[in-house]
């Protein structure tokens, strides 16, 4: 059995993997020894792999012998070609990898929509190129929260479609950003099809379900991309 640690800017996330097929999955706000035991309480682990976007925030985490800590120098099932490999976000380039495993001999656009927003492009070479970065919902909000005096700290839930024209200063703030996310992604998937006729648009994150339904363009949901390619990297680097 495969596990599978993620470690976000908001959530940690566990998964198991028995070779490539997701047996079970949890999210925690702050990842401890305790929880990743009781997590794969059970189960054999013959491999596992650890993606951080930043610091490891609990260095004596418990991890199994053969944990992989994905960094610029693991090998990876798709050609890396960023110019800046030391400052490249280990979870993006994990969500290419899951999407290049549902797609296959075509571009990939992958959208990771959760605390950033991240643009990911792979040509049908399997050549990653790089993309884009911007705020996410929460970090709009809460910029919206801290840099005036007066608009409140506003968050958005799961199935809520905030109204065009806002009646209240709340539904304003809701509407200016959902609104706002949506037409950059709308907008930005124009520009890349523009250049890249035949790309597929993958949509990942944690709020990718608040703008599924929304998105003009054809798109592939993949709410798991990130603990796919990282199962897929840790799977490429058994056979190695």
């Amino acid at each position: 059995m495969n596990l599978i640690i993620d470690i976000g800017n908001t959530r940690s996330k566990l998964a198991l993997f028995n070779s490539n097929q997701l047996e079970v999955k949890e999210a925690t706000q702050m990842l401890t020894s305790a929880q990743i035991e009781k997590f794969t309480e059970g189960y054999t682990i013959d491999n596992a792999i650890l993606c951080a976007v930043g610091p490891i925030p609990n260095k004596e985490l418990r991890l199994p012998n053969s944990t992989i800590t994905l960094d610029q120098n693991t090998a990876l099932p798709i050609f890396n070609k960023y110019n800046s490999k030391a400052t490249l976000g280990y979870d993006r380039i994990a969500s290419v990898v899951g999407a290049s495993m549902m797609i296959t001999n075509r571009e990939i656009l992958c959208i990771d929509i959760g605390t950033c927003i991240t643009y990911d492009m792979l040509d049908n070479k399997k050549n990653y190129l790089g993309g884009g970065i911007s705020p996410g919902l929460d970090i709009r909000f809460r910029a919206l929260n801290n840099f005036t005096e007066n608009l409140p700290l506003i968050t958005l839930d799961e199935n809520e479609y905030p109204v065009l024209v806002g009646t209240t200063t709340e539904e304003s703030i809701k509407s200016g950003v959902f609104n706002g996310v949506l037409a950059e992604i709308n907008g930005l998937i124009i520009r890349y099809q523009e250049e890249y006729p035949n790309v597929a648009i993958v949509l990942t994150g944690g709020n990718a379900i608040l703008f599924e339904s929304y998105i003009k363009s054809e798109i592939f949901a993949f709410p798991d991309s990130v603990l796919h390619g990282l199962n897929a990297i840790l799977e490429y680097n058994k056979s190695q």
